[in-house]
Formats: structure tokens, C-alpha cells, sequence
């Protein structure tokens, strides 16, 4: 069992955008690299000519977000390993939708369910709206409550990775942070010391719903950003 971080790295208008997931794993491959298991079963290792067709995760996001937000970089680490992580860059992959776009605060977003009392349900902002995929009073239109319906259920979605009988799941989780002070006095949240710890604090096997309206985040304002 592992628990793992990916970290897909965006560019909208010059903003850095980060978005993180967490995955549970059961089974086991001495010889394998979980990390790149994980981004391989999720997409991110392998771009389709028609990303619109696939069914793994990244090729879903593209789909939902216009083609001036740019993936530039994703990256997975087990949690508790020093030696399994995988990284890999990309030369500024579009996004798939065309049309004029909204500003850089604007956001889709996601929510999950809470199956314990210990964590809180999950968040998730994706930068890439169109002017068009909303009506008035920032409701989405049809067509792109469909496609975010889409996008939930790929990031729902427990990922099984198979290619020579290693029977690995993936399975969604929202991990709660620790709470610490810092060195200078403030707080910060960092994962639990240990596996065991961390597990004690995660939800496992969340389920993922949009929004039906357009969210905002200062954080991603021009300017604000990286």
C-alpha cells in the first residue's frame, strides 16, 4: 500500500496553476515504479491524437479547458518513499476547447462527498472557462455541465494498472493535513509523520461532483500568480 501525491502544473495568461490529487494504492510490483504507474493509468504519460475520444483523466481535462491553458509539467510521488517518484514535462499541451475565454480567476469547480468525520470534503478549481460555456448569472450552459460531469468522474474513478499481471488499484482519496507552527511562528499543514498516521487521516474512495456555477480565486489573479 502507498499513498501518492500528483501534481499537474498549468499556465493560464501567465499564471502559474496548480492543481493536486491524492490516490490510495493496494497491491504489489517490487519491480515497478508506482509513480509511474499511476501517471500511466491516469494519462498523463501517453498523449492521444484525439484527446476529446479518450477516456483517461488528462485527455478528459483538456477537453473541459480552452486552448490558451497550457500543461507544462506533471509530477507523482509516494508520499513515504525516498526512491519512488516520477516526473515528466511537457512542451505547453493545450487545452481542447476554442473560443473567447474568461478571465484567469474564473474557475470550474469540483467538490467531493465526505465518507469520514476526520476529513473534510475535497476541492478542486480548474482554470480554462469560455465566455460561452455559461449563461447569465454564471451558471454553465448544458454542454459543459456534461462535460464536467465527465471530468468528476475520471477524478471519481479508481485506476487499475494490469500490463503484466500486477493488479494495482488506484483509488481517490482526500488526505487532511497536520497542522504544525513554523519556524517563524505561523501555521502551516504538512502530511501525518507516518503511512500509518496519514491513512488514519484519509478519505478513501471519494466521489467527486461540479459546481453548477462558475467559481473565482483571487490566488490566480494576473499578477497574483507565479
Amino acid at each position: 500500500m502507498g499513498i501518492f501525491e500528483v501534481t499537474l502544473q498549468q499556465e493560464y495568461f501567465g499564471q502559474k496553476v496548480i492543481n493536486r490529487w491524492n490516490y490510495v494504492s493496494t497491491g504489489e510490483a517490487p519491480s515497478l515504479k508506482l509513480s509511474f504507474a499511476l501517471l500511466e493509468s491516469l494519462g498523463f504519460l501517453t498523449l492521444p491524437p484525439l484527446p476529446e475520444a479518450a477516456q483517461d483523466m488528462f485527455s478528459i481535462i483538456r477537453t473541459l479547458q480552452n486552448d490558451q491553458v497550457f500543461s507544462q509539467l506533471v509530477s507523482c510521488s509516494n508520499i513515504y518513499s525516498d526512491t519512488d517518484f516520477y516526473a515528466r514535462a511537457y512542451s505547453n499541451v493545450p487545452g481542447v476547447q476554442v473560443g473567447e475565454t474568461s478571465a484567469s480567476f474564473i474557475a470550474f469547480g469540483f467538490r467531493t462527498n465526505q465518507v469520514t468525520k476526520k476529513v473534510r470534503p475535497g476541492q478542486k478549481r480548474l482554470v480554462g472557462v469560455r465566455d460561452n460555456d455559461t449563461t447569465d448569472g454564471g451558471n454553465f450552459t448544458s454542454a459543459t455541465d456534461a462535460q464536467m460531469a465527465l471530468v468528476a468522474s475520471a477524478m471519481s474513478e479508481a485506476r487499475i494498472y494490469d500490463p503484466s499481471g500486477a493488479n494495482i488499484t488506484f483509488t481517490p482519496a482526500i488526505c487532511a493535513r497536520e497542522k504544525y507552527v513554523t519556524p517563524s511562528g505561523g501555521t502551516a499543514y504538512r502530511y501525518y509523520g507516518t503511512e500509518a498516521e496519514q491513512l488514519a487521516n484519509t478519505a478513501v474512495g471519494i466521489q467527486w461532483t461540479p459546481k453548477a456555477t462558475v467559481r473565482s480565486q483571487v490566488s490566480r489573479q494576473i499578477g497574483r500568480g507565479g
